[in-house]
């Protein structure tokens, strides 16, 4: 229960997707389901054997078609992918959040991790950069803002045993990235 195979509709076409994947997959499938990438990445990070072209992209493409307006997929130490729709489909939401769709619209960027000071736990690393990214988007950042807010957030993460003592303010995060903060 709870694996892949319990899935139907919309899940069943990313299940396809996963297995028509030159037989490899580590894609999230549904509620606790990731699947692993056949061996390959030999038992290191295997968010570093993702490639944004072939194994990043075709998925967002997908949630894209599902009716997804802004994704943001985490990507482990190399990154995050973004990617939203067009201005003409953002408007609504653009509207309810006082964003401007010419600016969000039709976006995708692959947006690299800044270097942590130190790398102690990945624990809550992802969800401290979802949360930045949105953060930064109710303070009225645009794309590229935001994500490098999220992205330092998630390198600002890394540097502590847990998801909260390493993460300062955006404000702290906008300084350290100001003052040269190097990428990845």
């Amino acid at each position: 229960k709870g694996g892949l195979e319990d899935h139907t509709g919309e899940n069943a076409s990313i299940r396809r997707f996963l297995r028509a994947k030159r037989g490899r997959a580590l894609l999230y499938a549904g509620p606790g389901t990731v699947l692993p990438m056949a061996g390959e990445s030999r038992g290191g990070d295997v968010t570093q054997i993702l490639d944004p072209e072939e194994d990043i992209r075709p998925l967002a493409e997908m949630c894209m078609d599902m009716g997804c307006q802004i994704l943001l997929i985490k990507c482990g130490a190399p990154g995050m992918y973004f990617k939203t729709a067009d201005s003409r489909h953002l408007e609504p939401l653009c509207s309810n959040l006082e964003m401007d769709p010419a600016l969000w619209g039709g976006r995708e960027i692959f947006e690299r991790s800044y270097i942590p000071e130190r790398i102690l736990s990945g624990t809550g690393a992802g969800d401290t950069s979802i949360a930045a990214f949105l953060t930064a988007v109710l303070k009225g950042c645009g794309p590229e803002e935001c994500l490098h807010l999220a992205a330092a957030a998630g390198a600002s993460c890394v540097a502590e045993y847990n998801a909260l003592s390493g993460i300062g303010t955006l404000r702290e995060l906008e300084e350290k990235i100001n003052r040269g903060w190097k990428k990845i």
